[in-house]
């Protein structure tokens, strides 16, 4: 009886569940080359069903339950395909081809193929030597990725809406998810070498507790001798900000190698707004006026010695460093009408500093030419944070006599 009421339940579920339909279709040049690992989403009142990547071929395949959806295709940072379609049955766009003198140019086809490749469970996006990078931080680098998304209300990075780990040369930061944008605000296409995308985690990642992994691939030095790079830029608006960074790549000898990345990064800004609020019943209007200034200063410290008994071994010794101090202060100016003005004055005031420490010392032996291997991880991390916030409010009445502190 028991299995009886168990299959009765699995059947009435599977029938309210809506049918699935299949959309699928081909995308190529004009040149007949196929557009890969191009991101094709179904969209529903600007919200996101369902979403893949072309594969070599440039085909892709999505399943959408019966609706009206707004079809987008977007490659390298552009959307190249946009249309509202009705979903219900299967259907087939067939080949579309993107026209080469509007939407894209063969060339990036040609290069996008070798920017681009498959390697077992992971897509491999070469960073240092792609000139669309040119120029750009990491941050604005990870929006061009296949299947990443930046969720701008959380500041957070995912894969396929799913929560994401983001990994530097295979080791899981320690930052805060601030922390860690602004490192990734610095870190420019000079200390890439490439960007790795794994959308569905092999148990070997079972320890990130991630639906999806991304390691950026730092540059290091491939001949012996001694490389480096520096980056200035400067912001000029009511304030004046800039950032630098510096790297340098020594390889030593052909087993010992020392990599090292540094930057500095100060901001200022500020932001005034003057907003007005009427209430029908009761009858009250409150004026408002904020000026909001922010001052933040950071800075990051890589350094990792590296050392290789044989061509399929490595052990590794590096020390991270962050420290970032951020000044915030607000000041508001209200005005509340109702049967006798009262006026407000707020002052608030918001410090906070922070500095993390991270020791590690790794082994990592390639056990064949498969992609298994054999790693030692020890890892010593240290932060500390502090908050000092300072709140005032003052409400006078129109004859200015204070009413409460």
């Amino acid at each position: 009886m028991k299995y009886f009421t168990l299959t009765y339940i699995l059947i009435v579920a599977w029938c309210f569940l809506p049918a699935q339909h299949e959309l699928t279709g081909t995308f190529t040049s004009t040149e007949d080359q196929p557009i890969q690992f191009a991101r094709v989403a179904a969209y529903l009142q600007d919200s996101i069903q369902s979403q893949t990547l072309t594969d070599d071929q440039g085909s892709f395949s999505l399943h959408l339950p019966k609706n009206e959806y707004l079809i987008k295709v977007e490659w390298l940072n552009r959307i190249i395909y946009e249309e509202s379609l009705t979903i219900e049955d299967y259907t087939n766009l067939g080949t579309l081809t993107i026209d080469n003198a509007t939407q894209i140019d063969e060339v990036e086809i040609q290069a996008q193929k070798r920017q681009i490749t498959r390697n077992g469970d992971k897509l491999i996006m070469n960073v240092l030597d792609n000139p669309r990078f040119e120029g750009k931080m990491a941050a604005e680098i990870l929006s061009y990725a296949p299947y990443v998304w930046f969720d701008q209300s959380s500041r957070t990075f995912s894969i396929k809406g799913n929560a994401t780990v983001i990994l530097i040369n295979g080791k899981r930061s320690n930052l805060a998810p601030e922390d860690l944008n602004n490192y990734l605000n610095s870190l420019s296409q000079k200390e890439i070498k490439a960007i790795e995308i794994v959308s569905n985690p092999s148990s070997r990642y079972d320890a990130e507790g991630a639906g999806g992994v991304i390691n950026i691939v730092t540059s290091r030095a491939q001949e012996r001798g001694i490389y480096g790079s520096l980056y200035s830029g400067l912001h000029l608006g009511p304030f004046v900000s800039h950032s630098h960074s510096a790297q340098v790549n020594a390889k030593i000898n052909d087993k010992l190698a020392l990599n090292t990345y540094f930057a500095f990064v100060r901001q200022n800004g500020r932001q005034t707004e003057d907003r007005t609020e009427t209430l029908r019943s009761p009858a009250v209007v409150y004026d408002y006026r904020t000026e909001d200034t922010t001052r933040q200063r950071y800075g990051f410290a890589n350094v990792s010695l590296s050392y290789e008994p044989s061509k399929k071994s490595e052990i590794n010794l590096g020390y991270s460093g962050y420290f970032s101090n951020s000044q915030r202060d607000q000041y508001n100016d209200l005005t509340i009408t109702q049967e006798d003005d009262i006026m407000s004055i707020g002052i608030y005031d918001y410090l906070n500093t922070s500095q993390t420490h991270d020791v590690s010392l790794n082994y990592n032996q390639d056990l064949d030419d498969k992609g298994q291997k054999l790693s030692f991880l020890t890892d010593y991390y240290r932060a500390n944070y502090l908050a000092d916030n300072l709140y005032e409010n003052r409400f006078f009445s129109p004859v200015e006599q204070l009413i409460n502190d």
